[in-house]
């Protein structure tokens, strides 16, 4: 791309911008297909009045002397003219395909465009657009710029730039914003508020609690919830600091979703406000830690004395650590006491077979499992069509059940599955079909 440059444009009538290389090929284009009879259109002048063709354009542009370029028209088609006939969405394009480089240079010569060209309502609903667009790209410097030239902010204008603000993070916007009288009925200051749950941005959702924005314990635990399954602990402070009551299902849902997802601090800071884990709570949240291996997590709800046995979620963390092959989780959960030998690790047992973990399965079988029942059988079977020679070793080693049927099941897989040497470890035991 053309190094972006600063240059003053002309049209004829002597307003004066400032523009890149870049725009004005954007305007030479634009301009011959509005008016199809003339290519092209416009041209380009230096000061001396020598006509810049195509041709060396970008020669002359790139290797600017510091002169200025003019930009005129032919058959009295004014540059100012086409630019006044610009839809909004002509005045978005334009102003979104170069705003970066504007920025880069410190360059607001398209809010003079706007400024002189363009009619009210656009020139509101486009410095709005650039506004919001600003904040995207972090220059919230440049906002208060645009404020400061004025911006009508009854009804959707303001909303919309309160809900940007809240989106991006602007503490400062907000609070003028808001200082300025911002119509808040509509459902803006709603959509700012979870806007900034989403995203992270405890401080703006701090100002709107100062404002006055009630919130009820079942949205105030729907955003709980929201802000500890994204690891937002600053925003689940701020909450939590509001009273938002974590007693009921919003608050367990908030404590496994942050175990689940590994945001170890999140977890600790719910713990400390009061969010029971020796219940139900608890044996979720560490159900979906061992899930996806947040070993940490899994300490510090054991060592709160989650039950290690409860029905709901305890059996789960086995199953899930030793189909995923977390070994070290499996390690603790046997250690915290387990019931591997009655309750949970049948399944456990299978599903560590299945997935080829022997170090897990060896586990399960020095510390107690049953491999005399049915899941013992099951997991021969898995072993032998994932072709895992030393569980089916082990397994067999260890006096698993084999009925006919079983074996004959179990070879069958491991044939089909091109596992030859299964066979031989069956006849090495005196198994033979």
């Amino acid at each position: 791309m053309t190094e972006v440059r600063n240059f003053i444009v002309k049209d004829l009538v002597g307003a004066e911008f400032a523009i890149t290389s870049s725009c004005i090929r954007n305007i030479r284009t634009q301009c011959a297909q509005r008016f199809q009879t003339f290519s092209p259109c416009i041209i380009l002048c230096t000061t001396n009045g020598h006509v810049i063709s195509d041709d060396d354009f970008d020669t002359v542009i790139d290797n600017d002397n510091g002169s200025p370029v003019t930009l005129t028209a032919v058959n009295d088609i004014r540059l100012v003219d086409i630019m006044r006939e610009w839809t909004i969405e002509q005045w978005r394009q334009f102003t979104f395909q170069y705003l970066e480089h504007y920025i880069a240079l410190n360059d607001w010569g398209f809010m003079d465009l706007l400024e002189n060209y363009a009619s009210h309502q656009i020139r509101d609903d486009m410095k709005l657009d650039t506004m919001i667009r600003l904040m995207k790209l972090s220059t919230s410097q440049h906002v208060f710029t645009l404020l400061r030239r004025g911006l009508n902010l009854e009804g959707a204008h303001g909303g919309e730039l309160l809900c940007g603000a809240a989106r991006y993070g602007y503490q400062d916007i907000v609070k003028l914003l808001l200082a300025k009288g911002v119509d808040l009925k509509g459902g803006y200051i709603w959509r700012a508020f979870w806007a900034a749950t989403h995203h992270g941005h405890g401080d703006v959702i701090s100002l709107f609690l100062e404002q006055g924005l009630e919130i009820n314990d079942k949205v105030g635990g729907f955003a709980l919830e929201q802000a500890a399954s994204d690891g937002y602990k600053n925003v689940v402070l701020v909450f939590l600091e509001h009273g938002i009551d974590t007693r009921g299902e919003y608050g367990g849902n908030a404590l496994w979703n942050a175990s689940g997802r590994g945001y170890r601090d999140v977890v600790i800071l719910l713990i400390d406000y009061g969010i029971e884990v020796t219940g139900r709570f608890g044996e979720d949240a560490l159900r979906e830690a061992a899930t996806n291996g947040y070993k940490d997590i899994v300490k510090l709800l054991l060592d709160k004395n989650v039950n290690v046995n409860g029905e709901r979620g305890a059996g789960r963390a086995l199953w899930y650590s030793c189909k995923n092959g977390h070994i070290e989780i499996v390690k603790m959960l046997v250690e915290r006491g387990v019931d591997i030998a009655r309750k949970f690790g049948g399944l456990a047992l299978e599903a560590a077979a299945d997935n080829g973990h022997f170090a897990i399965l060896s586990i399960l079988v020095e510390n107690g499992v049953d491999i005399r029942g049915k899941y013992g059988r099951y997991a021969l079977e898995g072993a032998c069509a994932g072709g895992f020679e030393q569980i089916v070793d082990v397994l067999l080693k260890h006096n698993v059940e084999v009925t006919k049927e079983c074996a004959e099941q179990a070879l069958k897989k491991a044939a089909e599955a091109g596992h030859s040497n299964i066979l031989a470890i069956f006849s090495k035991y005196g198994i033979h079909i």
